[in-house]
């Protein structure tokens, strides 16, 4: 009996989704019995917006500049308010700065805004871990997201302590570099998978894709711009998919 469970065991080892588990024969000795667990649908999701809110890293680095700058600095109600309605950066700040000056300030911004310092403001949305725990128990998860500062965005996810639920981690600040990344992981099967996003960047990747899209409204734009887009599935909240959790993903 030892010798057939080792032998059992060496089959199968290295096989994924896979649960092994004992019980109890008439002589009380364990036997291996090898159970395949079907992890169902695949899911990929969006890190800043979705999972993190970011608001307080925009607005801490556009005070910072304000002050090096010498600019009068939004009210941060409206700077998030313009963010979110899909305004660039750049229309944002030039009512306020002169072209030449506002060159350097953008400048100044992409190079600062995945820096450690600034990255320290982002916080899990509530009940955040909670759901990627609980889609983790029966899904592979992909996060993808725009950063290109790989070394520091594991480190952030170490430390928040959610990189161990992804199977992948997929970067790349062009749409068509992360695309590619994730054809690749999606290979002939689009039905099996689904995108978690929170913008216009997240329902064009979904739609290249052909794979189901599911937006929130509490990320990096708002609701209004949000509908406009029509994806398959619209949440008020990341928290509101644990809810749902049966009727979206089963």
């Amino acid at each position: 009996l030892r010798y057939a469970n080792r032998q059992f065991t060496r089959y199968h080892k290295g096989q994924k989704d896979t649960q092994i588990k004992k019980i109890s024969t008439t002589r009380s000795r364990p036997l291996l019995i090898h159970k395949m667990v079907q992890k169902q649908k695949s899911i990929i999701l969006d890190l800043d917006g979705t999972l993190l809110d970011i608001t307080k890293r925009w607005y801490i680095l556009h005070l910072d500049l304000a002050k090096k700058y010498q600019f009068k600095p939004y009210d941060q109600k409206i700077y998030v308010s313009l963010k979110r309605q899909r305004i660039q950066e750049k229309q944002i700040m030039e009512g306020k700065l002169p072209t030449r000056i506002l060159q350097q300030y953008l400048k100044k911004r992409e190079a600062l805004i995945e820096s450690e310092y600034y990255l320290s403001f982002d916080r899990l949305k509530p009940k955040a871990v909670r759901l990627i725990t609980r889609l983790s128990a029966n899904h592979y998860l992909y996060l993808t997201t725009s950063r290109t500062n790989t070394r520091i965005l594991n480190k952030q996810l170490t430390q928040m302590n959610i990189r161990k639920y992804f199977t992948k981690v997929v970067t790349g600040n062009s749409l068509k570099n992360r695309e590619k990344k994730l054809r690749d992981i999606i290979k002939s099967k689009p039905a099996q998978y689904f995108l978690i996003g929170d913008s216009e960047r997240d329902y064009k990747l979904a739609r290249n894709l052909k794979i189901k899209s599911i937006l929130v409204c509490d990320g990096s734009r708002s609701k209004k711009s949000i509908l406009k887009l029509k994806p398959d599935a619209i949440f008020d909240k990341i928290s509101d998919l644990n809810e749902k959790y049966s009727k979206v993903f089963n």
